[in-house]
């Protein structure tokens, strides 16, 4: 085995990125390592421990928020229809 070698992009594109690494002499290029990460804000996390406490005219929903930068937004649906009513929206947590 050779020498440990590192680079670093400093100026990856947000989103996919593919990095080929192929070695090479004088008789040609070898075989390539291929690698892919994802750079840049993912999609937000889903909420833990989603719980209800139902009462008589009334149900409260605890959570635990996710750990990373997420605003969250809270909609009630009729029987899983499509039109929602949005309740209540977090305030930035950035």
């Amino acid at each position: 085995m050779g020498s440990h070698m590192e680079w670093t992009d400093e100026n990856a594109a947000h989103g996919k990125n593919v990095y080929r690494i192929v070695g090479f002499n004088e008789a040609g290029e070898g075989e390539s390592a291929i690698i892919e990460t994802y750079a840049g804000e993912d999609v937000p996390l889903a909420v833990e421990n989603l719980r209800l406490v139902g009462g008589a005219t009334s149900a409260t929903l605890y959570w635990d928020a996710p750990t990373k930068r997420t605003i969250w937004r809270l909609r009630r649906h009729r029987q899983f229809e499509i039109p929602h009513t949005t309740l209540q929206q977090s305030k930035c947590r950035f």
